[in-house]
This record gives structure tokens, sequence and C-alpha cells, in this order.
């Protein structure tokens, strides 16, 4: 029997939006939490969080927040969530803002996944330095 794990995974969404990173964690959630794991969506939104609506209607507790203006704000948003989930995995996706709240899971061996959608230097830079502070 595979461990259920506690995946906090962070996305952002907007009104009507059904394309790109979103629709994709979307479907990873969707997957995880029919495997039975529990799964923490943390998620900023501009106007309206169209797509989490479909994860809210299958019973998933879902963290929502209007984006914030400024990364700090959105870094201390962060911290407080994930503290409150205690996760097992951290995925920030594919956001630096996100990805800032790595540094105080992975100092107590919480695994972070820093995903991108470009092969070059800069999203692999930023990959590998959320996935891997020093």
């Amino acid at each position: 029997m595979t461990r259920k794990l506690k995946i906090a995974f962070y996305f952002n969404d907007r009104k009507n939006y059904t394309a790109g990173p979103t629709i994709n964690a979307i479907r990873v959630l969707k997957e995880l939490h029919k495997r039975g794991h529990d799964v923490y969506p943390l998620v900023e939104y501009f106007e309206d969080y169209t797509s989490t609506k479909e994860l809210i209607a299958l019973g998933i507790k879902c963290y929502i927040t209007p984006y914030e203006k400024y990364t700090s704000d959105a870094v201390k948003w962060f911290n407080k969530t994930l503290q409150e989930i205690n996760p097992d995995i951290w995925v920030p996706n594919y956001s630096c803002r996100a990805g800032f709240a790595s540094k105080n899971l992975l100092d107590v061996g919480v695994p972070c996944f820093f995903t991108h959608r470009s092969d070059d230097d800069l999203n692999w830079g930023q990959a590998l330095f959320f996935s891997k502070i020093h």
C-alpha cells in the first residue's frame, strides 16, 4: 500500500481561465486526490478562481487569497499557510513568489519541487534554487 501524503501545491487562477499551468495543476491535484493523497492547493487569484472551484466541488480544502501586489506579503501568506498545513511535500510549481516559502520547509527536510516550462538557464536556475536553497 502506498503511503498517504500531504501535498501542498501552488497555482494561480483567474476568471474563466482554461489553459496553461492552472489546468495542469487541476488535473494533477484531482488525480492525486483520487489516489487517496491529501492535497492542499494554495491559490492566488485575479478577480475570480473559476478553475479552483472544480477542486472545491470534490471536497478538497483550498487555501485561496487575492493576488498580493508585493511579493513580501505573498511570502508571509505562504509561510503562514504552509505552517498550518505542515505538508510532506511542497510544490511551489513555477512561482518564485511561492518558491521563497521553500526555505523554511527545506530547512526541516520537506522536499520542494519547483517546476518550469522552458529548458533555459533562467528556468533551470529558479528550479534548482527553490528546490535546494543553500
